[in-house]
């Protein structure tokens, strides 16, 4: 079970000389790093205002759905003419092209080296949480950057249609979806329907279970609690440590 405080008084102490603790994307590269959906440089920044390209991008949206083992295994020739099998992300964009995460512009090439769009990074977002089917008529980018807004994605993150994303962004994304409810299929043919597993909607009378990215994917659960105690150890024995002692909130256990 991952902690993620989301009381103001709880400070994320960060890793990386560059970003504050009081940042805006402080605490989401803090948790990304932690997760491994990527890292920071060996001079100890993380750069926030770096760019980001898209194969950089699709290799942190595969780490989300859990398939950095399978990408590593899928290096072979890409169905994009400018990634080519010994490329270093052509597992990665192997696996996103698998779970329908990204296609492309079109015209044969993927453009791993160019930046991220702001767009871009939210539909292939949008995408690995399973809404695709829930974009409508709207399309691109329009019904991605809506149904974003509505999921929640884009709460704190400075983009604009067009734009590239910077490293802050895309890291303030990728914690925005974490703990997304993901969309599923249920039944096929004529008996298709998709499923919001947010615990509270019901198919065909049912509750169902919460589902996200890293319930499914990673055996992680995000849930939230308050602090009853905390303890600096004053002890001399290396082997002891601090604690902090909390409890959960009902309402998140019941999900």
């Amino acid at each position: 079970v991952v902690f993620m405080m989301m009381l103001s008084t709880v400070a994320f102490a960060s890793s990386f000389a560059d970003v504050a603790d009081t940042s805006n994307y402080s605490k989401a590269i803090e948790v990304g790093v932690d997760l491994g959906l990527f890292k920071g440089y060996e001079d100890g920044t993380f750069k926030p205002e770096g760019e980001i390209t898209r194969a950089e991008f699709a290799a942190i949206v595969v780490r989300l759905l859990g398939q950095e083992a399978q990408a590593n295994g899928a290096k072979a020739s890409t169905q994009f003419i400018d990634v080519p099998a010994d490329h270093w992300a052509a597992g990665y964009v192997n696996i996103a092209v698998q779970a329908g995460v990204i296609n492309g512009y079109g015209d044969g090439n993927f453009g791993p080296e160019d930046l991220v769009e702001y767009q871009d990074a939210i539909t292939m977002m949008v995408r690995a949480l399973g809404y695709e089917p829930a974009i409508g008529s709207a399309g691109y980018p329009t019904g991605y950057l809506t149904k974003a807004g509505e999921l929640g994605l884009t709460t704190g993150v400075n983009g604009s249609n067009g734009v590239a994303a910077n490293r802050g962004a895309v890291a303030q994304i990728a914690f925005n979806s974490i703990d997304v409810p993901i969309m599923t299929q249920s039944g096929y043919g004529t008996f298709t329907q998709y499923v919001i597993n947010d615990g509270y909607s019901s198919t065909m009378g049912t509750t169902n279970v919460k589902k996200t990215l890293l319930s499914e994917n990673h055996n992680i659960v995000k849930v939230q609690g308050t602090v009853n105690s905390s303890s600096d150890s004053v002890s001399t024995n290396k082997n002891a440590k601090e604690y902090v002692e909390v409890s959960v909130l009902n309402n998140f256990n019941n999900k």
